[in-house]
């Protein structure tokens, strides 16, 4: 991916995980919005640790916040499919 690919891509995603209300973190497992997260967390693990150090300056509180939910909401669903 480009710079300006990963640049378009990932203020694209963060744009839409600002517009993410905040009772993400009580909507149904799994909800619709957690594949919008999944595609963001995806490009952060192809980031280049330069381009995570970038990444993290463009979040803002809310896209953070949804950010913590995700995980919060991942660890949940995990345990409910444990065997």
């Amino acid at each position: 991916m480009s710079d300006y690919e990963f640049s378009s891509t990932v203020r694209q995603l963060i744009q839409q995980l600002e517009e993410v209300s905040e009772d993400y973190w009580a909507d149904i497992l799994p909800s619709p919005i957690d594949s919008l997260v999944s595609s963001f967390v995806q490009v952060i693990i192809e980031a280049t640790e330069e381009d995570r150090l970038t990444l993290q300056s463009f979040l803002d509180r809310r896209a953070q916040m949804t950010l913590l939910a995700f995980a919060d909401r991942m660890t949940m669903l995990s345990l409910y499919f444990a065997p």
